[in-house]
């Protein structure tokens, strides 16, 4: 995120939250979340929310957002007062449990981040170079040419082998 001159960036804040699903409500969940209305999107957007998703495993649900926000108090207060969020909440709530380790005040229970890794923008990364292909035109990576493995009690006949030339490329 980029400052005006003369100006601090904020740093973007990452967090991290876990609650359980309740299977009962699997499908409804999933079926809202599919169809997640877009007045709940533009407030997430509105509270300087940003690559907000939210992952399932088993039953829980796993939620990472980072905020660009410089007042984070705030901009949860106000996506609280929303009503079209409040109802959204009203769909949601019941289709989940908190965890044991939940924080008093916290629907989802909040993680402690352990690691982090920054990496430069793809724009400039140094693009990889494409690696010539091996052996005269067969690709180490197309399965068609990978050479089938011998067990050791019995070798591979060669009408069992197969051609040394790709035959996605050679049309063989």
């Amino acid at each position: 995120m980029s400052a005006p001159s003369g100006e601090k960036a904020t740093p973007v804040r990452r967090f991290a939250k876990l609650i359980t699903l309740r299977p009962e409500h699997r499908e409804e969940y999933l079926r809202l979340h599919a169809e997640a209305w877009p007045e709940v999107l533009a407030t997430i957007t509105a509270c300087n929310l940003r690559n907000y998703s939210i992952f399932l495993e088993g039953e829980m649900l796993f939620s990472y957002v980072e905020y660009i926000g410089d007042d984070y108090a705030a901009d949860m207060a106000k996506m609280a007062a929303d009503p079209v969020t409040q109802r959204w909440w009203r769909l949601t709530d019941p289709c989940q449990e908190q965890t044991e380790g939940a924080v008093a005040g916290e629907w989802w229970t909040p993680m402690r981040e352990v690691f982090h890794h920054d990496q430069a923008p793809v724009r400039d990364r140094p693009v990889p170079r494409a690696r010539p292909p091996s052996r005269g035109g067969v690709s180490r990576r197309c399965p068609s040419c990978t050479p089938r493995r011998a067990s050791s009690a019995r070798p591979v006949p060669p009408s069992a082998r197969r051609p040394r030339r790709c035959r996605r490329t050679d049309g063989g």
